[in-house]
């Protein structure tokens, strides 16, 4: 369970006071984030925080910082950022954290250093409520935007008002931000399948296409016949059939945001 990363979050905002949040930071966060992945199998010796921390990047930028970075061999498995939003200042604020989210995430994007494999990117949003009702919708339409066009894998986001910590979506939940940002870095760490076992036979076509872009993860190249086909194309939709199938970066261990490609591809079109 994400109980203690959950209740960090919760403390953040309940026994701190702001000079203590300025001085900590996110330390006790960043912390329960890490015991959350290693409970879940991630290897503590990938995990790297503070100054080493960080990403090649592109644009002329040396590297990006992170507050979690994870490698194996030398290789970028994933990278977490956390930002906190309070209610005094999240409204005039607001506008330059989307572009700091953005411009890190695209940075990473675009980089041509990380060996064709694009680092699974996670984003913990942590919302004050305050007196400005404007600042909650257009903070949840930049994250589930972000999710869209494929720029964070995962995110999550929670919001702390008078009436306590909530997480206004399901689809961002702490528990779902750990669980899934885990298993990603687990399968990257994998790498790709050498050999194609009997009872993945019928992915076949889906697995020996994998190589990164997004059309090889298309409807039209999942079996007509078979589980896949009948939960893709019959209780999905477009979007979550997409998201369902972009599971196939965890068998081939390659990925890239469409028209982001690795240097040695055309950008998609």
């Amino acid at each position: 369970m994400a109980g203690a990363l959950t209740a960090a979050v919760r403390n953040y905002w309940v026994d701190s006071d702001t000079w203590i949040r300025i001085n900590q930071r996110m330390e006790p966060i960043v912390s329960a984030t890490i015991d959350a992945l290693v409970e879940r199998g991630v290897d503590r010796s990938w995990i790297q925080t503070g100054n080493a921390a960080s990403l090649p990047a592109s644009f002329g930028l040396r590297d990006t910082r992170w507050d979690i970075v994870i490698t194996k061999d030398d290789v970028p498995l994933g990278a977490i950022e956390f930002t906190a939003q309070s209610g005094s200042s999240a409204a005039k604020n607001l506008n330059n954290r989307i572009h700091e989210a953005t411009s890190r995430a695209l940075a990473v994007r675009s980089s041509d250093h990380n060996g064709g494999l694009q680092p699974q990117l996670g984003l913990f949003i942590m919302l004050e409520q305050g007196g400005s009702t404007s600042v909650q919708p257009r903070l949840e339409a930049a994250l589930n935007q972000f999710l869209d066009d494929e720029l964070y894998d995962e995110i999550a986001y929670t919001c702390y008002s008078d009436v306590g910590l909530r997480e206004p979506s399901e689809g961002m939940s702490v528990q779902r931000f750990v669980d899934r940002f885990s298993r990603r870095l687990l399968a990257r760490a994998v790498g790709p399948l050498e050999e194609i076992t009997p009872n993945l036979e019928r992915y076949r076509e889906v697995i020996e296409a994998a190589r990164g872009e997004k059309k090889d993860y298309s409807l039209e190249r999942v079996p007509k016949r078979g589980g896949q086909a009948e939960v893709l194309r019959g209780g999905c939709t477009k979007r979550q059939a997409s998201r369902l199938l972009s599971s196939g970066d965890y068998l081939s261990g390659r990925r890239q945001v469409p028209g982001w490609g690795a240097r040695s591809r055309s950008p998609a079109s």
